[in-house]
């Protein structure tokens, strides 16, 4: 719908946008839908590829345990939490996960959906704003699905299981509603009505009641998906505004009309939830941890928007190309003739008004990340598309009018100028954003490679160490409220972050005597040193608090993470024994629990012994050590564990230790020996029992096939 400057409009179109007019062809040729077809089939792969390879983290596991809460306590939370977004993504993602299930696929499926919609639509929005140079009608919007289809930034986007490539998409379609709204044409016989109801009429003729209500529905979901889409709107008013100086109000009241009210509706939809969370936009303090300066800024869209965020080495050089890009393409299109020039001040609106918009709110305070700005996609790849896109003579044809110079006729440096711009130079450009992103993609996969997940085993090794203590005497604790733990622990005892508070040790201590109290008898304990309160100190917070009440069995590296199981035992439970050694020192009970199903192909077996002494008459001399041994039907010993016998050890009620059991045990029955020896005397002799024997046998240790 381009009016074109050698065309007049069309009869009947009085009122409409001299942006576009009906399209004078068939949607799209037949090769160039197959092709774009095929732009989408990648596009979809690129997003769903092993999807669920690496684990939920961070941001994504904060939008899950948001979307599993009712739409009720999903609002309370946002309110409560500061949570700087809105619900929209929540709500969807609520009843999605209800519907495909709470996994990682389904997770980030969403985002992929929405990934692939966003290269269709700047498609069609490329189409519809008729970007095109000479006789390449469909260059311009095919080349713009492509660099949407694979661009690093978008495709990451795009398997994340957050709102932003929703945002992008929404942004590309409340785009793609505007124009449709602005370019629906008045009959000539509804123009000459008079009076509100006339006018209302005349404003409003067949479909545009249609394109106002989808455009007002997109565009106010898109704000209920994230504040930036504000920016985007803004952008969008920014250029009816000029339309509006720069063209006779006579042939503007109209589509004014329609614009606003279509705008009124959006604000009054939207402005209950502002007036809910106004407080939270207005104090959230961004991320402490990042600056904004302009310069900065800049390097970091340009460079993402080409390498995306797994390059920064070369981003700065990326982000000088995408530059030039972008002029590039900005020239071609504005020289390709009047009817381009208004679709290329829209596009630019749609970069220049989110950046500035972001970078005065970051000045302030630290909010500006690039996924934010996402929006900006949608202008910034068609430009570039037109920067990269084969041209015909549209230099040629530019040339002839300045100059009325004919291509037979035209001087060298003219045939230099049209040759280099048609040809050279945009191949040149292809080639270059070609070269990042292929840097950008291969740089987003290798991560991905070597993140894998971290979760999943380890909460392989949380069911593993769970065994034999009831749900209710175990806890699952970990020493930072890391949200990942919501996505992924099904396990039936309670999950608890200990310290609660930063830096809350006297907390910690009375949380551990509560657990005493409740008789727990196990705590699995995940550190996370990287990511801990007060540069760690939290970890130590953590293990202070459990060593006054329980004993460490168990330690070792998962993933990322350390994994301390920690284990006690009433009294109570111990059998007793009443043998005493010769130093005076005397077995009142004991008993043994494993730690993992004792079974002959599970590794990592670990046997609790639990040991508690009388110590009254002990006399010991300091250099005293005890021996755990498991011993076979043969008397040999393929387990054992041997310790400093401490005076702290023996005037505690119960003293535990974990003793590791190869995992190359063959099935059967073994026993488990105690004993004590003192390796400062000559042949480190045993102590004798006072049933004259080196050591007591406590029980049996059955490992099953």
């Amino acid at each position: 719908m381009i009016q074109y400057a050698h065309n007049r409009p069309p009869a009947g179109s009085a009122g409409s946008l001299p942006l576009l007019r009906p399209l004078p062809r068939p949607f799209a040729r037949w090769p160039v839908l197959g092709a774009l077809l095929v732009v989408l089939i990648l596009a979809f792969t690129l997003r769903t590829y092993q999807l669920n390879y690496t684990d939920i983290e961070g941001d994504e596991a904060f939008s899950y345990n948001f979307s599993i809460m009712s739409l009720g306590d999903i609002i309370n939370g946002t309110i409560v939490t500061g949570e700087p977004h809105p619900v929209g993504s929540y709500f969807m993602l609520h009843y999605w996960l209800e519907l495909a299930g709470h996994n990682e696929f389904s997770m980030r499926f969403p985002s992929a959906w929405f990934g692939v919609l966003a290269v269709a639509v700047v498609y069609r929005l490329g189409r519809r704003l008729r970007l095109s140079l000479a006789h390449a009608q469909d260059a311009v919007p095919f080349v713009a699905a492509v660099l949407t289809a694979f661009s690093p930034f978008l495709i990451a986007e795009s398997r994340d299981g957050r709102m932003y490539s929703m945002s992008l998409a929404l942004t590309a379609l409340s785009t793609w509603m505007a124009v449709e709204l602005l370019s629906a044409r008045t009959r000539p016989q509804d123009a000459a009505r008079t009076g509100i109801r006339g006018l209302l009429v005349a404003s409003f003729p067949r479909n545009a009641t249609a394109r106002s209500v989808a455009y007002v529905l997109v565009s106010w979901f898109a704000l209920n998906v994230h504040y930036f889409v504000g920016t985007i709107l803004v952008a969008q008013n920014v250029f009816v505004l000029v339309q509006t100086l720069f063209t006779p109000l006579r042939e503007q009241k109209y589509r004014l009309v329609r614009w606003i009210i279509a705008e009124l509706a959006i604000l009054l939809a939207f402005a209950p939830w502002v007036l809910m969370v106004y407080a939270i936009l207005r104090d959230y303090p961004g991320l402490s941890y990042r600056s904004s300066p302009l310069g900065w800024m800049l390097q970091i869209v340009a460079g993402t928007f080409v390498v995306g965020m797994r390059a920064p080495e070369v981003s700065a050089v990326f982000a000088i190309i995408a530059a030039i890009v972008l002029a590039f393409g900005t020239i071609r299109l504005t020289l390709a003739g009047q009817p381009q020039r208004w679709g290329v001040l829209l596009l630019v609106l749609l970069l220049v008004v989110p950046f500035t918009m972001a970078y005065l709110d970051s000045r302030d305070r630290a909010t500006f990340a690039e996924r934010q700005v996402i929006g900006m996609a949608v202008g910034f790849n068609l430009l570039a598309a037109a920067g990269m896109a084969p041209a015909g003579d549209t230099i040629r044809r530019f040339l002839e009018r300045q100059n009325g110079a004919h291509l037979a006729t035209a001087t060298a440096t003219q045939n230099v100028l049209r040759y280099g711009t048609q040809s050279v130079l945009p191949i040149l450009l292809t080639l270059v954003m070609a070269t990042g992103v292929t840097l950008g993609i291969r740089g987003y996969y290798l991560n991905q490679r070597n993140s894998g997940s971290a979760w999943r085993p380890l909460m392989t090794l949380v069911q593993r160490y769970s065994a034999n203590v009831s749900p209710q005497q175990m806890r699952f604790a970990q020493n930072f409220p890391d949200p990942g733990i919501g996505f992924y622990y099904r396990g039936p005892s309670e999950q608890m972050t200990l310290p609660y508070r930063y830096g809350d040790l006297d907390g910690a201590m009375q949380v551990v005597r509560e657990l005493v109290d409740n008789d727990v008898q196990r705590v699995i304990l995940r550190m996370d040193v990287w990511n801990a309160w007060n540069g760690g100190k939290d970890m130590d917070i953590a293990q202070t608090a459990l060593s006054t009440a329980f004993t460490k069995v168990h330690e070792m590296f998962t993933g990322r993470w350390t994994l301390a199981i920690y284990s006690r035992i009433d009294p109570g439970q111990l059998t007793p024994y009443e043998i005493g050694f010769s130093n005076g020192l005397v077995l009142d009970g004991a008993t043994t629990r494993s730690l993992t199903e004792m079974s002959a192909h599970v590794p990592g077996k670990i046997l609790e012994v639990h040991l508690g002494w009388n110590s009254t008459a002990a006399r010991l001399v300091g250099t005293e050590k005890l021996f755990i041994h498991v011993l076979d039907q043969n008397g040999q010993v393929p387990a054992q564990l041997d310790v400093p016998l401490l005076p702290q050890d023996i005037q505690v009620a119960v003293k535990t230790y974990g003793v590791p059991i190869t995992d190359t045990l063959p099935a059967g029955t073994y026993r488990v020996k105690i004993g004590i020896y003192d390796p400062g005397q000559p042949g480190a002799p045993r102590l004798q029992t006072s049933d004259n024997s080196d050591g007591v046998d406590i029980e049996s240790l059955v490992v099953n096939p």
